[in-house]
């Protein structure tokens, strides 16, 4: 069933639109990719595919307790996880570039 929902991933992928239109890659490109390789297992695979996996994901994990439990600290930690989310796609895409 596992590897059905991943199948299903891989054959279902959203195209690229700055990829398709303009030939170039956008900073959320290799986002997809990266979620289908942590599901299954290739972490190493998923962080050279996309650095920014890592703490969107944490971000995305985190926002349902945030809004239900009300940390205190927890806007602060969204905003880190956020920015830092920002900061390893920006510099992969630059990276990317060249």
């Amino acid at each position: 069933m596992w590897q059905d929902f991943i199948s299903f991933l891989q054959e279902n992928m959203l195209a690229c639109p700055s990829k398709t239109q303009l030939g170039m890659e956008c900073p959320g490109c290799g986002m997809q990719r990266s979620f289908v390789l942590l599901l299954q297992g290739k972490f190493s695979e998923a962080w050279n595919m996309y650095p920014a996996i890592y703490p969107f994901l944490a971000a995305f994990i985190f926002l349902p307790f945030q809004l239900r439990f009300k940390y205190k600290a927890g806007t602060k930690i969204l905003l880190v996880l956020c920015c830092t989310s920002a900061a390893f796609s920006i510099v992969n895409f630059i990276l990317k570039l060249y």
